[in-house]
């Protein structure tokens, strides 16, 4: 669940992450669609000023021309009627405010109004005018003066003027216009107001003056006077030419209007160029780059908000289905960690907390379970049986103190794990346990009396390293095998425990491969009569392997029981023993009774007939000469088809012996309702009858009881003579133990009784 709450908050960050995405895309694309567009308004207010400065430039150069035309005759013969022209023509246009006529000695001809400054000082020697007069003696074309500041006018004014020459090519005289700048050039000026983000003016390539300044400035007589650095200039024509990828000469002829980005005075501008060919005027119209800023932050603001409201829904929707996730997580986690009939920690949780234990922390785990809990629920029901857990419950967690974890691990079974006590003091609550458990519990109408076994082991072996939670566990289950028949129902866990179980273990792993590996063979102790006459041998099992040596079979056949190998181990025997001894009975030309032990596994298998009549058949035995043992506890939960298949095998001439009877608790009954042929005493009373007064009397008693049920009567650990005699005298029919043979392998069983019969 924890992982699935990153997923959803990793979901979110990705959702978050593509919408900041598509935001700075959107962003990017408003910029760029912007930067367009001022690029696209900044050219056509320079292409429209150019335009227009190019119109009336060429209008006063068309005057100027109309001006040469008419006075090119008279003005030197009628000067009245060339004042009385110059007149009309400055007063028909405002824009004009003085017309002159110069000899080519820059002296004043003739002019409206006239200026005692020009009369007494001619053009070539005052200083914003020098230059220009120069020029235009020298070119045939209009040549605009430098801007100026006029003091006889009283105002800013741009002269322009042109040589009028005679056919010889010869200047006669030059007319010049003084235009003036606010009331010529008052759409230049209307058109950057009009556009007030947006910056103008106009510089002449020729001297680096500016001819029209900027908005700000072009008013101020004193700008007219500064000249351009020439490092500066060239640093500006040095990035046209990068911007353009073209020379400088090749800008100019082109007529293009170029936008190049700029840095003046820490200041980032757009700029925009055209060249005036004509005139040889640069035209810049310049703009902040704030500005365009500014337009994309005013157009952005609805789509930054609209993102913004949209991603703060979409972070309190996805807030409100991790809230729901968490609970839902939380319950899942809680449902995980829990039991859910006694709300207490479950394995999940036990195993969870351990490993996240500091290094080095030592602790007790306490096993408590309920005997035959299976029981209770089977005599009440499982509702009454759920309730006595819940008390149980309730009652081990008042014992516990607050740092001990209270687990149910399964259905009977619950773990304490303390640790902050000692070994004495686990052992002073686990009594207390066992006391606080010895009385009735009261559930519903029913009054109920439990017993209840603890078993204790630490995670502290004594060695460097702590155990695993695994070992403990194995540890405390490896001791509730002891406190189930300890007295007190208590037992700690010791190390004989686990040599033992390792043992066992080790045992089940080789004993897998036994078969296989032909470590397996059998055996067979002889049987005879009261007149020492053979009459049949008992088939023993016996195992000898390679890493465990020789394994005795009471060792390794009740592991074999618990595994079910006995099922595989008990078709081997029945094989082998009914194909040697029939090796024997061939060999040795002596009638010889086989018994065999069956386990409750064979018993318990599907077709354990059919097999037993199969192993019959492929060995050729004498079916009337086999006798199958079984022992009681074959016998304890299905009684009735075991006595039914017996009556089946007894039906095929086959015997039936009841093994180690007077071991079990139903013997009695059993020998009445079971098809049996034989009894055969165990030998823990047949070794013990001649010292033990309470074995020779039950020694006594079976026999007769088999005598009375027309059994036959074996006895089996019989080991001296004064024992043999003894079950003589009691009417003992068979005799087997070492003190006739001990168990033999085939051919020394052939060799035997080939002796056996020597001597007779």
């Amino acid at each position: 669940m924890y992982f699935n709450k990153n997923n959803l908050w990793i979901v979110f960050y990705l959702v978050a992450f593509f919408w900041l995405l598509s935001f700075s895309v959107a962003l990017s694309s408003i910029y760029k669609n912007t930067f367009r567009e001022v690029i696209i308004e900044q050219e056509n207010l320079t292409s429209m000023t150019a335009n227009s400065l190019t119109d009336s430039l060429h209008k006063y150069e068309v005057i100027l021309n109309i001006f040469g035309e008419l006075l090119e005759n008279c003005l030197l013969t009628d000067k009245e009627l060339s004042q009385a022209r110059i007149y009309s023509f400055v007063n028909s246009d405002p824009s004009i405010l003085a017309v002159g006529f110069f000899k080519p000695d820059g002296r004043l001809l003739l002019g409206y109004p006239l200026s005692a400054s020009l009369v007494h000082q001619p053009l070539n020697h005052i200083a914003e005018t020098k230059s220009t007069f120069q020029y235009t003696l020298d070119s045939k074309e209009m040549v605009i003066g430098r801007t100026y500041f006029n003091d006889y006018l009283g105002e800013l004014i741009i002269p322009v003027r042109k040589s009028v020459r005679n056919k010889q090519g010869e200047v006669i005289f030059v007319v010049s216009l003084a235009i003036s700048l606010e009331k010529g050039f008052s759409y230049f000026i209307d058109n950057i107001e009009q556009s007030p983000s947006h910056n103008s003016y106009l510089y002449r390539e020729v001297d680096r003056y500016l001819q029209l300044a900027p908005i700000k400035k072009i008013n101020d007589k004193s700008i007219y006077s500064y000249q351009i650095p020439v490092a500066e200039i060239n640093d500006a024509i040095k990035k046209l030419e990068l911007t353009t990828d073209m020379s400088y000469d090749q800008i100019k002829a082109s007529g293009k209007v170029i936008t190049q980005e700029v840095k003046r005075s820490s200041q980032q501008l757009l700029s925009t160029n055209y060249y005036l060919t004509r005139y040889q005027l640069w035209l810049t119209t310049e703009i902040s780059k704030d500005v365009i800023v500014n337009n994309l932050i005013n157009k952005s603001l609805l789509l930054f908000f609209a993102h913004l409201f949209s991603i703060i829904v979409i972070f309190f929707l996805f807030r409100k289905v991790a809230t729901g996730h968490k609970k839902q997580s939380d319950l899942l986690f809680f449902q995980a960690s829990h039991d859910y009939l006694t709300n207490l920690h479950n394995r999940f949780y036990l195993d969870q907390q351990i490993s996240n234990l500091p290094p080095n922390t030592a602790y007790h785990l306490i096993y408590f379970d309920i005997d035959n809990f299976q029981k209770i629920n089977n005599n009440f029901n499982y509702k009454i049986g759920d309730k006595l857990l819940i008390k149980s419950s309730r009652l081990l967690e008042s014992f516990i103190a607050a740092d001990d974890l209270l687990i149910r691990a399964s259905s009977d079974k619950f773990v304490i794990v303390s640790f902050s006590r000692n070994k004495q003091q686990v052992n002073e609550l686990a009594k207390r346990i066992l006391n606080g458990f010895n009385h009735t519990f009261n559930v519903e109408q029913y009054k109920i009396k439990i017993s209840v076994n603890i078993s204790i082991a630490s995670n502290d072996s004594g060695s460097t390293e702590l155990l695993t939670l695994e070992q403990v566990k194995r540890n405390s289950v490896l001791a509730m095998k002891v406190a189930k028949t300890h007295s007190e129902h208590l037992s700690f866990f010791e190390d004989e425990l686990l040599a033992s179980y390792l043992e066992r273990n080790e045992i089940e792993l080789q004993l897998k491969t036994a078969l296989t590996n032909n470590e397996i063979y059998m055996v067979y102790q002889p049987l005879f009569a009261k007149n020492e006459q053979l009459i049949g041998v008992e088939a023993l099992i016996r195992w000898n392997n390679s890493k465990l040596g020789l394994v005795s079979p009471e060792t390794f056949i009740a592991i074999a029981e618990s595994t079910r190998e006995i099922c595989s181990l008990g078709e081997f025997i029945l094989q082998t023993s009914m194909q040697e001894i029939k090796q024997v009975i061939d060999s040795t030309n002596i009638e010889l009774a086989l018994s065999i032990n069956i386990s409750v596994c064979q018993f318990q298998q599907e077709y354990f007939f059919e097999d037993l009549e199969h192993f019959i058949d492929i060995t050729d035995f004498n079916r009337l000469q086999l006798k199958l043992e079984v022992t009681e506890n074959v016998l304890i939960d299905d009684i009735e088809n075991i006595r039914n298949l017996l009556l089946k095998i007894k039906h095929q001439g086959i015997q039936i012996s009841l093994d180690d009877f007077g071991t079990g608790y139903s013997s009695l009954s059993l020998l009445k309702n079971l098809p049996l042929d034989e009894l055969k005493i165990d030998k823990s009373f047949v070794m013990d009858m001649l010292s033990d007064p309470d074995s020779y009397a039950m020694v006594e008693a079976i026999i007769a009881i088999a005598k009375q049920r027309d059994l036959a009567i074996v006895a089996e650990g019989v080991e001296t003579q004064e024992i043999a005699h003894a079950l003589e005298n009691l009417d003992c029919d068979v005799f087997q133990g070492y003190f006739y043979a001990k168990p033999l392998p085939k051919n020394e069983l052939i060799d035997f009784i080939k002796h056996k019969m020597t001597i007779n």
